[in-house]
């Protein structure tokens, strides 16, 4: 006990241990000294070597406590009095040296990344805290307009950090301490020790988007992928987090609070209980401690996602998508793509479910309202076109009629054409009013980093 009274000094608190034997021949002391986010804690993706109290997560400062092989064979825990936290924790090595990638065998070594508005700024400062030898390879999807370039997007995440940032191509294979960065206009996919780049149906109204490179690292990496989702609008991603979830692997979101546009983050929030919500200045030295930990081996991946992930492959490589294949997947429901007009299945595979058509469009149920919107929208003006076109015609026959003298046909076509003036004004009201709604939405979502600035 002499050495816990040296403890209690150095860090003015009460140190309660406890002794449990464990075939370890190391000891790490960790005093996680503040709370950030409340949420209930996911003992196992830390394994037997901690323990939390109360529904909170810790963050643990760098500056943390530790001794080296004191008592060999037993492992201590810490409990710091009145805080209701105790932690336990070892490593299979000298304390004082992070495990290294050739120790486990199965470790956490696939980081699948997901953004959108505001997304570059944010991937800056999260890859910059990064070494050079992270021991696994890391995936990135942003949404980009068809015209982006996302050379000129990866050159810049190059100029800030020390990890080899490069733009993903098809079937090339992938290694440690690398980031690939999904083209424009193509989807990410990911094999057995390969990636898929293709130019597959949009999902959630994007291509690229996010759910696709989720669902395939799933189905082939399992426990070993780390989900996460960074700033961004709408819902893309919340589907391929929860199969990374399901599929035994770790999420991690971007807190909502701190990031630009909180809609993507904040919808995976709702939908699922994640295992990290921390701050993006923080993620590097969580993340560095995670792809250090050994992956689930209990885990299996669920036959729907292998499933979907197997159908979405093949339609998004070959194009061939049957009706079949989605009966399989869901019931069929009485709603129409928005895309292509086919028919549309509910997929349920998990607390959010999702559409999907044999086309390989997919929709969760926000980017489906917005996509059924879009192509409403698109619709009415058509019909203004040729209602502007049918008015014109018809003014320009009651000008020939009169013309000729016949006085009753130029009545009767001008009677015509004043019915249609009405409904083109109804129709052009109904347009400029959806337009200016689109503008409150985009001045409302802008008012929350206005108010933080």
């Amino acid at each position: 006990m002499f050495f816990f009274s040296h403890v209690e000094a150095l860090l003015g608190v009460k140190v309660n241990v406890k002794g449990c034997v464990y075939s370890s021949l190391s000891l790490v002391w960790t005093i996680p000294l503040q709370r950030y986010t409340p949420a209930k804690p996911n003992l196992q993706n830390f394994g037997p070597a901690c323990s939390l109290q109360e529904s909170w997560r810790w963050k643990c400062r760098t500056n943390t406590l530790q001794s080296c092989c004191l008592f060999p064979g037993f492992w201590c825990r810490l409990k710091i009095a009145g805080s209701g936290l105790a932690v336990f924790r070892r490593r299979p090595y000298n304390c004082l040296m992070r495990p290294t990638p050739t120790s486990i065998t199965n470790h956490h070594d696939i980081v699948v990344i997901g953004t959108s508005a505001g997304g570059m700024s944010v991937l800056v400062k999260l890859l910059e805290q990064l070494p050079s030898d992270l021991p696994a390879s890391i995936f990135i999807v942003q949404h980009l307009a068809r015209n982006s370039n996302a050379h000129v997007l990866v050159d810049r995440l190059n100029r800030h950090t020390e990890l080899v940032c490069e733009v993903a191509e098809h079937e090339k294979a992938f290694e440690p301490g690398h980031v690939y960065f999904c083209p424009q206009d193509h989807h990410l996919l990911l094999g057995r020790g390969r990636m898929l780049v293709t130019k597959g149906p949009r999902e959630n109204l994007f291509r690229p988007a996010i759910d696709p490179l989720f669902r395939s690292s799933a189905a082939a990496y399992d426990s070993r992928v780390i989900g996460i989702i960074l700033t961004g609008m709408l819902q893309d991603g919340t589907v391929g987090m929860q199969a990374v979830k399901r599929s035994g692997g770790l999420t991690m979101v971007q807190l909502p609070a701190e990031a630009e546009y909180p809609d993507m983050p904040q919808s995976v929030m709702n939908e699922m209980e994640v295992d990290y919500a921390v701050p993006v200045g923080e993620m590097g030295v969580l993340l560095q401690e995670l792809v250090s930990v050994s992956a689930s081996t209990d885990h299996k991946v669920p036959e729907d996602i292998k499933y979907e992930a197997t159908i979405a492959e093949r339609i998004m490589t070959n194009g061939n998508g049957h009706s079949e294949d989605m009966g399989v997947m869901g019931p069929q429901v009485p709603l129409t793509c928005p895309d292509c007009g086919g028919a549309l299945w509910e997929v349920k595979n998990g607390h959010l479910g999702h559409l999907r058509c044999h086309a390989g469009h997919t929709f969760t149920p926000e980017s489906y309202l917005i996509g059924n919107m879009e192509a409403l929208e698109e619709t009415m003006w058509v019909a203004l076109r040729m209602l502007e076109e049918r008015r014109t015609m018809l003014s320009s026959m009651a000008d020939q009629d009169r013309k000729c003298g016949s006085q009753y046909w130029a009545s009767t076509q001008e009677e015509r054409a004043e019915e249609l003036k009405v409904h083109i004004e109804r129709i052009r009201k109904l347009l400029l009013a959806n337009a200016n709604a689109k503008n409150l939405d985009h001045q409302q979502g802008d008012e929350p980093e206005a108010e933080r600035a």
